[in-house]
Parts: structure tokens; sequence; C-alpha cells
């Protein structure tokens, strides 16, 4: 290897430990957890138990049988409506 292409290799793999520091660091000092994927993944793990993932009831029903409330409760359920994915989402979330 030439040693331009060395420091790059080195350049990047400094950018991913700084990422993944920054990351750690982001996750640990937020006051709420981070539950970014979690309006996808319930729906997600809804249609690999053979349900509707675009049921609201459906998808309450798995999110509570894992001991959570609906990811996307701000009072009420018809807030899920304003987050209708396509369906590669779901291959792609599992």
């Amino acid at each position: 290897m030439t040693n331009a292409r060395l420091d790059g290799l080195y350049l990047l793999f400094l950018g991913i430990a700084a990422f993944l520091l920054l990351g750690m660091v982001l996750g640990s000092a937020s006051p709420v957890s981070m539950e970014d994927f979690s309006g996808q993944y319930f729906p997600a793990k809804c249609l690999l138990q053979h349900c509707d993932p675009y049921n609201v009831s459906e998808v309450l029903r798995v999110a509570r049988e894992a001991g959570r409330d609906a990811p996307w409760n701000i009072g009420h359920s018809d807030h899920f409506a304003m987050f209708i994915y396509p369906p590669t989402v779901f291959a792609l979330t599992t």
C-alpha cells in the first residue's frame, strides 16, 4: 500500500471512531431514551407475527405485549396515521 492510501485508511478509521464515540456520548447524555425507530419497529414486529402493520389496534397490541406503550403516544392513537411508511420499510427494519 502506498502512504497516501494508508493515510486515507487511517483517516477513515479515525472518523468511524469519532462518530461512534459521539453517538455513545450523546446517547448517554440525553435525558430521554433515543427511540428513533420504535415507530417502525413495532409495525415490523406485527408483520412478523402475521398481523396488519397498518392497523393501529394490532400494532398497539404488539407494543403492549412487549411491555411498551404506543411508540407514537402523544395523547391519542390517531397520531399513528401520520406515520404511513411504504412496505419496504418493514424489510429494512427487520
